[in-house]
């Protein structure tokens, strides 16, 4: 059986803290690249973290949603 995977989307949920903060700050992504590196991912987290100066990324949870077909 051969099968064929389509990806469909890809999302990014940014989590923050700040300084002296108990509260997660969270900021989403949708619609992103199929398969973003590390490093991107890293990249604009860090970048987001840079627009205030108490924020700091702490991780990003990565959706990706596809389907499988089957060739028969």
């Amino acid at each position: 059986m051969q099968t064929k995977q389509n990806w469909l989307s890809t999302a990014i949920n940014y989590h923050f803290t700040q300084t002296g903060m108990n509260t997660l700050i969270q900021q989403h992504f949708a619609n992103v690249i199929a398969a973003p590196s590390d490093e991107q991912i890293l990249a604009v987290g860090n970048a987001l973290a840079n627009l205030s100066d108490n924020l700091h990324l702490e991780s990003a949870e990565i959706t990706t949603r596809s389907t499988i077909l089957s060739n028969n």
